[in-house]
């Protein structure tokens, strides 16, 4: 069975493929391991049958780096006999390069999931000011309400996410691990094509999976946002510095 990561950055639909994966009778997926924290409880359901986090492992065990991220990443990938993945942010990912080289030495595979920085800049935007990264219910579905955005945290994050995105391709494409990169338009548009992608890379057997997450946001990000227009300026303005 293989092992792999899914690296990514924030909302471009991670969590949803998480939850396709995991839905697959060969593979067990888990969270994001290397978060700092533990996730709120009211997202817990969706990480009940997570390894305990790095921060926590690394706190028992009281060892250094590089030797105490190789023993997680061990401890990991020994959770199951089945092909075995974890998500992985592209901001520990870069802050931990001994990931990089475990991951040359074990043969471990990467999916990269992308997604245009501009859309994930305002779904995370609007994700921050509603406090709902995740639905998981009809009721949180069904949220129509506009929202006005703030520009200049807007331009913040896509600063930051745009750097961030441009030097996780950079490593994917010169880690030297098999790799397969998917989009998360193509995703959606495509879902069993690119399923079926994932799952050969896997060498696991084709299969129809069912998430119960829900699209947080159910209507045109134009109708949304009250000041899109202005939003529509930043991005002008950052797309040419």
């Amino acid at each position: 069975m293989k092992k792999f990561i899914l690296l990514t950055t924030p909302r471009s639909g991670s969590t949803w493929l998480d939850t396709l994966l995991n839905d697959h009778t060969d593979i067990s997926m888990f969270g994001e391991l290397f978060l700092p924290y533990d996730v709120p409880k009211k997202y817990q359901e969706l990480r009940k049958n997570d390894p305990e986090k790095f921060f926590r492992f690394r706190a028992k065990h009281k060892a250094r780096r590089p030797k105490i991220t190789n023993a997680y990443l061990d401890y990991v990938f020994a959770q199951s006999e089945k092909t075995v993945g974890f998500k992985l942010m592209a901001y520990p990912f870069i802050s931990h390069p001994e990931v990089i080289l475990y991951c040359r030495k074990n043969n471990i595979h990467l999916i990269h999931l992308t997604r245009d920085t501009q859309q994930r800049v305002i779904s995370y935007a609007i994700a921050e000011k509603r406090d709902n990264f995740h639905s998981l219910s009809e009721e949180d579905d069904q949220n129509t309400d506009t929202i006005r955005l703030d520009p200049y945290r807007v331009k913040k994050l896509y600063k930051k996410q745009k750097l961030l995105s441009a030097t996780l391709n950079t490593l994917v494409k010169n880690i030297s691990c098999p790799y397969l990169s998917i989009d998360y338009q193509d995703l959606i548009e495509n879902q069993d094509e690119k399923l079926k992608e994932i799952y050969e890379f896997l060498s696991v057997s084709p299969h129809t999976p069912i998430s119960e997450l829900k699209k947080t946001s159910v209507i045109p990000y134009e109708d949304m946002v009250e000041n899109y227009q202005a939003i529509e300026r930043v991005f002008k303005k950052q797309r040419k510095a």
